[in-house]
């Protein structure tokens, strides 16, 4: 433990001088100065130093009681702390507001209260950490009503004693990572309503443990949150919502002759709003893939292979039938609660492959067949018994045995 500290301490102390160690000028919201306020972050007058924050700046917030700062614009700056030995308001960006941090920690709520809100069309991207109530005595509130959160490395709410709250009612929380304690504090709380919290990375295991310490909720309840990583995008999502259904699909492409070598085979959804990579682990031309899809979704979906040596330019899209496909041309499948595994549909068709072999180009010799169940036994050379007549087969359709053996005469 007091390794830890000791630790903590250092890496405290280097937050602190490293960010001191830019040539910064600090800058106070304080739009009380300003009697014809209108309380955007444009307004030069709204701040303590005259001028608009852009470039080499930190931002605080210490002014209670005054205007809520909104921001409608794009804006960069060093450093943003709110709550700084004073209440620190309220900042909102809106639609067509962004701001971006530089590589240095930023706080809502850094050891007093402070709230940042976060509407539908606006962006915040915190170049290094995110304290959300950082020391004691701090109360930091995050909102997103629709927009953006991005985080460049680590988060923590009440990290150091503080109290930190996080809801999600809709956009996406972006996180480059998650401390398996620190992260989440006691008394602290991500809530997940209709947004999304992504986290880089696989981080299923911490996140359970956040729900079941009642950190983490979805909609105010923990038994609402579906945490799961997707392999593909390489990161964990966490929402308000039911576990994922597993979906296998298989496609046979036993009529296909124009498959690259070593080339793909995707099932993609919708317009190619996403794909997955098949594949034919036993060599039977039947490509396979599972894919974990939410529970509800109306999936549209179809096959598609690469057909030369450019997968992005060289591919075959199949035509589905319209018995078997929507009135857009997809197969059409509705995700339920229990795990689905398809059967192999042949690519371009409804149903699956017959398991016959055309064989009405094959050179040199006759195949003769038996429609019979079990095999002949006989004296003559193509095992048929005394006075048994094999036909020579013609017709491809129909269902045979094939003896070995057989005469060519």
């Amino acid at each position: 433990m007091k390794k830890f500290i000791k630790s903590f301490a250092i890496v405290f102390c280097f937050l602190i001088t490293s960010s001191l160690a830019f040539a910064t000028t600090t800058t106070v919201w304080n739009p009380a100065a300003n009697p014809a306020t209108t309380g955007l972050w444009s307004e030069a007058e709204n701040w303590t130093g005259g001028v608009v924050p852009e470039g080499d700046f930190k931002v605080v917030f210490n002014v209670p009681d005054v205007y809520e700062c909104i921001l409608d614009e794009a804006h960069s700056i060093t450093q943003l702390v709110m709550g700084d030995n004073n209440a620190g308001d309220t900042l909102r960006v809106v639609n067509g507001g962004s701001l971006t941090t530089g590589a240095v920690w930023s706080a809502v709520g850094y050891n007093a209260p402070a709230i940042m809100v976060v509407d539908s069309g606006g962006t915040v991207t915190f170049g290094q950490h995110m304290w959300i109530g950082f020391l004691d005595g701090s109360d930091g509130v995050v909102v997103l009503n629709g927009g953006t959160v991005n985080v460049s490395e680590m988060t923590g709410l009440g990290w150091n004693g503080g109290k930190g709250t996080v809801y999600v009612k809709s956009g996406e929380l972006n996180l480059a990572n998650i401390h398996p304690e620190q992260s989440i504090g006691d008394g602290c709380l991500i809530d997940i309503v209709d947004g999304v919290m992504n986290i880089s990375g696989d981080h299923v295991s911490k996140i359970d443990n956040y729900v079941a310490a009642g950190k983490i909720t979805a909609s105010g309840a923990t038994g609402n949150v579906l945490a799961y990583f997707d392999a593909d995008a390489g990161k964990t999502i966490v929402k308000d919502g039911l576990p994922p259904t597993n979906v296998t699909f298989q496609v046979d492409l036993s009529q296909i002759t124009d498959l690259y070598e070593d080339g793909s085979v995707w099932v993609a959804f919708g317009a190619w709003d996403s794909w997955y990579d098949m594949t034919d682990e036993d060599g039977d031309n039947i490509y396979t893939v599972t894919v974990p899809v939410e529970q509800g979704t109306e999936l549209r979906y179809f096959f598609s292979y690469q057909n030369g040596p450019d997968p992005w330019s060289n591919y075959d899209e199949e035509s589905v039938p319209a018995e078997c496909s929507d009135d857009e041309g997809y197969r059409l499948l509705l995700v339920e609660d229990v795990e689905i595994v398809l059967p192999p549909v042949l690519y371009g068709g409804c149903g699956e492959a017959s398991g016959l072999v055309d064989i009405t180009d094959l050179e040199g010799g006759y195949i003769k067949s038996s429609n019979e169940d079990s095999l002949w036994t006989g004296p003559n050379s193509n095992g048929s018994p005394y006075g048994e007549r094999i036909k020579i087969l013609n017709d491809k359709d129909v269902n045979t045995k094939f003896l070995d053996g057989a005469d060519t005469t």
